[in-house]
């Protein structure tokens, strides 16, 4: 219901507050589009009068939208037509044989169904990638001719990632497959649109071979060369220009990846992405996941992480980043972007990936500042109890396209940790950077170190003013059995702490989540006033110790009552896991 509300104000406030006119607005969205298909085709910024160019002939492709809508004029534009390479097309209507014609302009579809009511069309019937093809072989086989386009990132059905223009880009296989089954050769169609009107010219047939991936790869070479001769004439609302955001990562698509033997994915243009990540210690942990399946969502993807200074050591260590940008520092050595996306759910996040060179911007719909998205990803949480907040982070991935269905590779720790030579050291975080509610009793933390072996040494990280209640017990046991260490703020300094232990008892705080996510550890975390459901740690060496009373969770960082969440944790109830999790006893 609130995301609801939180919806409904969006809306009204764009409505209210909005000063464009849509078809400013629309201009706009196409020039954009444009200035990127140019810089593709060109491998640098357009001049102006380029952009221009292909605007001016859009406008003269849209009165062709128009006229095509028009039932009046139905007819009128397959009489204006010329052709080049018809004869191509005249042997194999004299032998009866059957053909199939390839486009990629939008605009043909509708051209093309009015030629085919023509008495003698150059194609009899036109369609869709959710037709079934198969129900038109008969037209085949009376020598007649088929039309079908070839679309970019298609929505459902076969398809193949293949270099386009220089870029990774899924295109449907679909049709391909459809001419190696039947058997007829397949030729590519292209319309000009100038002065002297429309000329549908024709190409050589293609066969692939009988190999449906060469077919398709075919196709896709031939119209990227006459795309290069002439690019104000292609549909530039095409997919291959600014495909759909639910498509960019087609990890979960399973499209196979055809690139010839002379070509590579490092060879092609990276697919740029920028994130900006939680800085927050205990959410930059749980995105991690995420943040793995969108580097793993498609083969070119060049991932760079939006983040603070302090948070930039933890992010260094997730092999899946390439590079770093710093919030409030984008300059010109971070090149430019072809996808920034928010995950974190600031409404600042917006504002910092703009500052960067980001050709379009997505997000969640519950973010703050969604209705400011070029694109939104909209996955409605389903009904039923909590999810953990990982979660929500791949949520964003699987909407891009990725695939983070089962994939328990998404969460294995970045790192071995290692105890010291010697005794075997446990680290324990006592303190918690949430609140005084969220620490158990330091007297009971006392009495587990006084419990376990003599042989086994126990890094206390305390803050300075906790640090004198530490010391009698440093003193009745020795330096050497509790090392009291200060309690570090940075990121950097508790990585730093945790690659001296084997394994950790902790508070609910940033400790258990560095121990989990970065090295796996052994772990222990005491839980009170918050959900572990929700947000616990992602190793599965971690143990929660929770008691839930009737006022959990209250997510408070001072307790009103009597701290009963964690009062009612004992000692034994420690030790117990000490010694079934971690080994210990006493």
């Amino acid at each position: 219901m609130k995301g609801w509300i939180s919806g409904i104000g969006k809306g009204l406030s764009s409505l209210f507050t909005s000063e464009d006119d849509p078809a400013v607005e629309t201009r706009r969205h196409r020039e954009r589009v444009v200035t990127r298909g140019l810089e593709r085709l060109k491998s640098a910024a357009p001049e102006r009068s380029a952009i221009e160019a292909v605007l001016s002939k859009q406008s003269e492709i849209d009165a062709i939208h128009r006229r095509l809508t028009d039932e009046s004029a139905v007819g009128e534009i397959a009489e204006e037509i010329q052709f080049d390479g018809l004869s191509r097309l005249k042997p194999l209507q004299e032998a009866g044989k059957g053909y199939l014609l390839v486009y990629v302009q939008g605009f043909l579809t509708g051209l093309l169904q009015q030629m085919a009511q023509e008495p003698k069309p150059v194609v009899s019937v036109v369609f869709r990638l959710h037709e079934d093809a198969s129900a038109h072989i008969p037209v085949l086989e009376r020598g007649h001719g088929l039309a079908f386009e070839l679309p970019f990132f298609p929505q459902e059905g076969s398809a193949q990632l293949t270099d386009f223009l220089g870029e990774l880009t899924a295109v449907s296989s679909k049709g391909a497959a459809f001419a190696v089954e039947t058997g007829v050769p397949v030729l590519p169609v292209w319309c000009r649109v100038d002065d002297e009107g429309l000329t549908l010219e024709i190409g050589e047939a293609m066969s692939g071979d009988g190999s449906v991936t060469r077919l398709t790869s075919a196709l896709v070479e031939h119209f990227a060369r006459r795309i290069h001769a002439s690019p104000a004439e292609m549909d530039w609302e095409a997919d291959c220009w600014y495909p759909p955001v639910n498509r960019l990562l087609p990890s979960r698509f399973d499209w196979e990846l055809a690139l010839s033997a002379e070509q590579s994915v490092e060879g092609l243009a990276p697919f740029r992405v920028l994130v900006r990540v939680p800085d927050d210690v205990r959410e930059a942990c749980l995105a991690v996941p995420a943040g793995r399946a969108i580097k793993r969502g498609r083969p070119d993807v060049y991932l760079t992480v939006l983040t603070t200074a302090s948070m930039e050591p933890f992010w260094s260590l997730v092999n899946a980043c390439d590079g770093f940008a710093r919030v409030g520092e984008a300059s010109e050595g971070n090149g430019s972007f072809a996808l920034g996306v928010v995950i974190n759910q600031e409404s600042a996040a917006l504002a910092e990936l703009q500052a960067f060179n980001v050709a379009r911007t997505t997000g969640m719909e519950s973010h703050p500042v969604s209705d400011k998205f070029d694109d939104l990803l909209n996955m409605p949480r389903k009904l039923g109890p909590p999810e953990h907040r990982h979660r929500s982070y791949l949520r964003v991935a699987h909407r891009l396209g990725a695939q983070v269905v089962d994939d328990v590779t998404l969460r294995v720790p970045m790192k071995r940790g290692c105890a010291d030579a010697g005794l075997k050291a446990v680290g324990m975080a006592p303190e918690s950077e949430i609140g005084t509610s969220y620490v158990w009793p330091r007297e009971r933390f006392e009495e587990v170190i006084r419990m376990s072996p003599d042989s086994l040494q126990w890094r206390v990280w305390v803050s300075a003013e906790g640090r004198e209640a530490w010391l009698p017990l440093q003193s009745e046991l020795g330096e050497n059995r509790v090392v009291l260490e200060l309690e570090v703020g940075d990121v950097e300094g508790k990585l730093a702490a945790l690659d001296r232990v084997g394994m950790l008892l902790s508070n609910d705080n940033e400790w258990v989540h560095l121990a989990s996510t970065v090295y796996g550890l052994p772990t222990i975390a005491i839980y009170g006033p918050s959900e572990p459901i929700e947000t616990g740690p992602l190793s599965s060496k971690a143990l929660i110790l929770r008691q839930h009373v009737e006022c959990t969770p209250c997510f408070l960082a001072e307790c009103p009552l009597d701290h009963r969440c964690l009062n009612e944790i004992e000692v034994d109830d420690v030790m117990a896991a000490l010694e079934s999790h971690l080994g210990i006893s006493e």
